[in-house]
């Protein structure tokens, strides 16, 4: 989430409203992937609470501001589209794990690395990677391999 974005934070009868610099947010706290039921994404929100007012156990509803008039410029992608592959770190024997997508290329699928940034309905913004109007493998694209052949419909 961006900075200037607001964020309203209800807690059954308690109303907080804060700017998002006011919420700490760590890295990494929005998942990458969705859960297999209901395409649902993990996100964590870290809510400064000097007053002792919100409780452990309480249940919240979080309610941010759209992004979509901020992606009409962007290039979007389906959430279909992502993959996250594995990639193995050179020197460590471990791997890690980036989100890319096909990219397609004269009839071959062509790996790319690329970063995302907010997601707008169902489909997530590419800040890096991407040129707008390459075609990008929406189905099936966990199922390819680099240079793999395939027929655009």
């Amino acid at each position: 989430m961006d900075e200037a974005k607001a964020i309203a934070l209800v807690v059954r009868e308690l109303t907080i409203k804060a700017r998002s610099s006011q919420l700490r947010r760590e890295p990494g706290t929005v998942g990458v992937a969705a859960s297999n039921a209901g395409r649902l994404y993990r996100v964590v929100i870290k809510v400064a609470n000097p007053d002792g007012l919100i409780k452990s156990g309480m249940t919240a509803t979080v309610k941010a501001s759209s992004v979509a008039a901020s992606a009409a410029d962007q290039v979007l992608v389906p959430l279909s589209a992502l993959i996250a592959p594995s990639y193995p770190v050179s020197g460590e024997g471990k791997t890690q794990t980036r989100l890319a997508v096909f990219v397609v290329n004269e009839g071959k699928a062509s790996e790319r690395v690329v970063k995302t940034g907010d997601i707008v309905g169902s489909s997530i913004i590419i800040t890096e990677g991407l040129k707008p109007n390459e075609e990008v493998v929406t189905r099936g694209a966990s199922l390819l391999y680099d240079g793999a052949p395939v027929e655009v419909r």
